[in-house]
């Protein structure tokens, strides 16, 4: 159901997975580009989970203790949340670090919450 796609298979579903990167790119207000994401996981400085066949799409990064979850849509997010979020928390074990840190929406952190994080900042934007 949830499974990483290693950089070196990036290519073989860029079609799948190039659609969820526009709209993090999109989302982002200016922060990330298509192109930035792609050479950010070609270079595995971020890394891809398919979820339930791509029906969403999850995004992490690694910091020096955490693993970062990024970005993540997709459609029908209760059938999948509580297993994509036990499977970074696997990963995050099994790559020793101590905390995994979400950047989510409103919705994700009052389900968060049930899942034992914590919030810990918000995020203000100002258009000038």
């Amino acid at each position: 159901m949830i499974r990483g796609i290693p950089a070196y298979e990036y290519m073989n579903y860029r079609d799948e997975i190039a659609p969820f990167l526009r709209n993090f790119a999109q989302r982002s207000l200016g922060r990330w580009t298509f192109e930035g994401l792609e050479m950010d996981i070609l270079k595995r400085d971020r890394q891809i989970w398919c979820i339930k066949d791509f029906q969403a799409l999850g995004m992490t990064s690694v910091g020096i203790e955490t693993v970062n979850i990024d970005a993540c849509a997709g459609l029908r997010r209760h059938e999948w949340k509580e297993a994509f979020d036990d499977a970074i928390r696997a990963w995050a074990g099994q790559l020793g670090k101590k905390r995994i840190i979400a950047l989510v929406r409103p919705g994700w952190s009052r389900w968060g919450k049930t899942r034992g994080y914590r919030e810990t900042h918000r995020e203000m934007v100002l258009e000038i």
